[in-house]
């Protein structure tokens, strides 16, 4: 189950007069994610608080999902949330529906155990490492909700890492979940050239759930002497930058970029 709430966009930024890229010229919203979703005004969906830390956010993607309309009495049983119809009262059992799109619309209450009940209120985001975490459930939840499994990324890596294959930029192949191939597309060092095929396990080589997985990891370990910094794709959730220090140690910043990605 992936709760529906919303990505922060750390780089969009977006005119809300004549030309804006985001609606058609009629008003209506233009698709994204590839038409798996549309574009939606951030303040219909994001909670205050959260615009407070991105105030540059104006637009996001809110992506449909499979389950819309199912009847549901738990967002457990959902890709999004159950959410309660129009009538019900706080805490009155009923029977709900999955909700259409990943991006609940804020004021809807929604069903957990039977029961109808307003989400909680985002009052803990002083706290930097709940920020970054909950930033990062929002964006996984966005990237599930398109359920992308078949696609191609290039990704590059700053770091003291002595070792071609451990900088890059690699090319990831990735099919049904899996990786298929890896290509390398550096600079000719340490017995590499760009376009050799990478098959040992000691290459830089991460899938979107790799990225996820070592932006949780950081997050979990974030303490007083440890920087963290992440941005994510505005359409398809994952992570675009990763950057990450430890002040106590030397050549410890490593930098994470994806260069391109193709959803095949």
């Amino acid at each position: 189950m992936h709760r529906s709430l919303v990505l922060f966009l750390c780089v969009l930024i977006c005119s809300c007069g004549t030309g804006n890229p985001y609606v058609t010229a009629s008003g209506e919203p233009k698709p994204c994610a590839g038409g798996r979703g549309e574009w939606v005004q951030a303040e219909e969906v994001v909670p205050k608080e959260i615009l407070e830390i991105r105030s540059t956010v104006q637009y996001v993607c809110n992506p449909r999902v499979a389950d819309a309309g199912t009847a549901c009495e738990d967002g457990s049983e959902c890709r999004g949330d159950c959410i309660a119809s129009t009538d019900a009262l706080p805490g009155q059992e009923t029977i709900g529906a999955c909700a259409a799109y990943a991006l609940r619309t804020l004021g809807s209450m929604t069903l957990t155990n039977g029961k109808a009940v307003y989400p909680l209120k985002l009052d803990f985001l002083e706290n930097r490492q709940v920020a970054l975490r909950l930033e990062y459930e929002l964006a996984k939840a966005r990237w599930d909700a398109l359920e992308i499994d078949t696609y191609r990324i290039e990704v590059e890596q700053s770091c003291f890492c002595l070792y071609g294959p451990y900088y890059g930029p690699n090319q990831i192949f990735v099919r049904n979940g899996t990786t298929r191939r890896v290509t390398y597309l550096g600079e000719t060092r340490d017995g590499f050239q760009s376009g050799d095929s990478l098959t040992n396990e000691d290459a830089f080589k991460p899938t979107v759930n790799d990225l996820f997985a070592y932006v949780g990891d950081e997050i979990r370990g974030l303490g007083p002497d440890r920087v963290l910094s992440v941005n994510y794709h505005p359409e398809f959730g994952f992570p675009v930058r990763t950057e990450r220090d430890d002040l106590r140690l030397s050549d410890s910043n490593v930098k994470i970029t994806v260069i391109d990605f193709l959803d095949r």
